[in-house]
């Protein structure tokens, strides 16, 4: 088991910056932000950075992510998708990141439950073929929202028995399953080699639901998602892999970001170990 940071928490740090924070804070490995790694790039080589990662006892467990719409996946960003997800795939072969993060969004396209699964399976298959020249899985995360292509966690169990690929598993983000009214009985279903990623966090207490939004999210622990029995069901599963702390919270992103990292740090492990 290892506890992972995730680079959007703290959104205008540099990769440097988390990478530093991380390592200060305790945390075993980080899920990078593809974005933040670009920019990296730019000024220094993929050498340095794996000379830094192993200076500072870290590893890269992930990197986020792909963000899949219905209309780019069909026309014409398809490509730049494609370009874009074997760009990530030579990153975390190189880094020796096991995994990328992809996220179905919104159903733009009012597609049927049916539509949309034809359309993923299809353009998973595609980009599965992609991953597996890299050795990479792809984590297919949910979202926090009803108006999703895939708006619940039972949804994406589906899916991801459709797509039979081995390379193709779930993310599995606790706010997205509070946020989709998932149930907690549909862990269980989970197939345990198909678990590939576990996002924790947490939701401001009080929230409406039909209004939810990213900013809503909180630190492990500091919200009022059962986090104790949501991560017992996934213990069952013999899950045993990283838990990446994630927050899209706009007022973390000002905070200091040795303090948010170093918060992300100790609420995730005082969680994580009430459990495991």
């Amino acid at each position: 088991m290892k506890l992972c940071y995730n680079g959007l928490t703290t959104k205008y740090a540099t990769l440097l910056q988390d990478l530093n924070a991380a390592a200060n804070a305790g945390f075993d490995s980080l899920e990078l932000r593809e974005d933040k790694l670009a920019d990296y790039l730019v000024e220094n080589s993929m050498q340095s950075l794996i000379d830094l990662l192993k200076e500072k006892n870290l590893t890269v467990c992930t990197i986020n992510s792909i963000e899949i719409t219905q209309q780019q996946a069909q026309g014409i960003k398809h490509d730049e998708i494609m370009d874009k997800l074997t760009w990530m795939c030579d990153m975390a072969q190189q880094l020796g990141a096991d995994s990328l993060i992809t996220a179905p969004l919104f159903n733009d396209n009012e597609w049927t439950k049916e539509q949309n699964k034809e359309f993923l399976v299809g353009l998973y298959h595609e980009m599965s073929d992609i991953a597996a020249k890299y050795d990479v899985r792809l984590c297919f995360e949910i979202i926090a929202h009803t108006t999703a292509m895939v708006p619940n966690l039972a949804t994406a169990l589906e899916i991801i028995e459709a797509i039979d690929r081995d390379n193709v598993g779930l993310c599995f983000d606790c706010f997205a399953f509070y946020g989709n009214e998932s149930k907690l009985e549909t862990i269980a279903k989970i197939q345990p080699d198909k678990l590939f990623m576990v996002h924790i966090n947490d939701a401001r207490v009080g929230i409406d639901k039909i209004n939810l939004g990213e900013q809503d999210r909180r630190f492990p622990g500091e919200g009022e998602i059962d986090l104790k029995s949501v991560l017992s069901e996934i213990k069952k599963l013999g899950y045993d892999g990283a838990f990446s702390t994630e927050l899209i919270t706009p007022h973390v992103w000002e905070w200091d970001v040795q303090e948010a990292v170093t918060r992300a740090y100790e609420t995730t492990k005082k969680v994580v170990s009430e459990v495991y």
